[in-house]
């Protein structure tokens, strides 16, 4: 794809349409369906054959992707073990039987060695961060683009971010691991396939634009209805959260108004690419404003990933903007 002097999602080839909305407790999940999406593309789960180790340098792991597909990492996962937990920083599409170092942070400040011989090296994939943590990724990484023109956040501000979730949740974890908190949630949603089974998804959906009951908004785009589904049970955590901030619905507050609003903006707003990660397969481009700040990931010319938040100032760490 050639870069313009002033190129939007649109002059990409992107749509969005909204096709439906699930109404939850202080908030609402609107539905989306985005083409076109390239379906060679699979994201890392537990079904997806990907090997993950210690690099030897704590900000980079290595992947192996055993599939035959390209596999999608997605800004936020969670890999357990080795020397300390790591999240994913940059959402990133790794090659059919391709072996990839891929940029992490630190989510657990207080362990520098392995918990047993067997994790040593290796990682386990554990889930996801929570909305208030993503967004706050967004807000961080928007912020240190405007002044450096890096898509990135620095280690201490996620650090800080992690002890802030901690003691926002009254957890005393010894080794400061982000771990906790996703222990933590996990107990408070018991019937969770009860649930799930509850809301009506529409079967084209491959996206999401989110409510939450803070009043804030997360959305994002998956390459399939599967991967979609795979990854909102995390977001329906946040509905029951009780240590999320609680914004009541306005009644004249209409989904499909405040999707379209949205969107429409996003999709007016220049996109900018970023360099592509080593080894890294597609292009990635960013949106960065004051207000927005959003990630799409194409493949093969089409959309394989997009994700998008209101930047949010009180979520924006102050300090230096040293990215390690």
């Amino acid at each position: 794809m050639e870069t313009q002097t002033k190129l939007t999602l649109q002059d990409l080839g992107v749509s969005l349409d909204f096709i439906g909305t699930s109404e939850l407790q202080d908030g609402w999940i609107a539905w989306m369906k985005a083409k076109p999406i390239c379906s060679d593309v699979v994201v890392a789960n537990e079904s997806v054959r990907t090997e993950i180790i210690e690099s030897g340098s704590v900000p980079y792991l290595i992947v192996e992707n055993k599939e035959s597909k390209y596999v999608l990492l997605i800004e936020g996962m969670i890999f357990a073990g080795g020397l300390q937990t790591r999240t994913v920083i940059q959402t990133i599409v790794v090659g059919p039987k391709r072996k990839v170092r891929i940029p992490v942070r630190c989510v657990e400040a207080g362990r520098w060695s392995p918990r047993s011989f067997s994790d040593a090296r290796r990682f386990r994939k554990r889930g996801r961060m929570n909305v208030r943590m993503l967004r706050s990724m967004k807000s961080n990484k928007a912020r240190t683009y405007r002044v450096s023109h890096d898509y990135d956040v620095a280690q201490h501000v996620v650090w800080h971010e992690v002890d802030k979730e901690l003691e926002m949740r009254g957890l005393e974890d010894r080794t400061r691991c982000f771990e906790a908190v996703l222990y933590q949630r996990e107990e408070l949603v018991t019937h969770r396939e009860e649930l799930m089974n509850a809301i009506r998804i529409p079967e084209e959906a491959n996206g999401f634009f989110i409510r939450t009951p803070d009043g804030k908004f997360w959305i994002e785009v998956f390459p399939s209805h599967e991967d979609m589904l795979g990854s909102i049970d995390s977001f329906i955590q946040d509905f029951f959260d009780p240590y999320l901030e609680r914004v009541e619905l306005n009644g004249n507050e209409s989904p499909e108004h405040t999707v379209h609003t949205i969107m429409s903006e996003l999709f007016q707003r220049k996109v900018e690419p970023l360099p592509p990660l080593e080894g890294s397969e597609g292009q990635r481009y960013v949106i960065v404003g004051d207000d927005l700040c959003a990630e799409a990931v194409f493949l093969k010319d089409k959309l394989v990933y997009f994700a998008g938040s209101v930047v949010d100032q009180t979520d924006i760490s102050r300090g230096d903007d040293l990215i390690w």
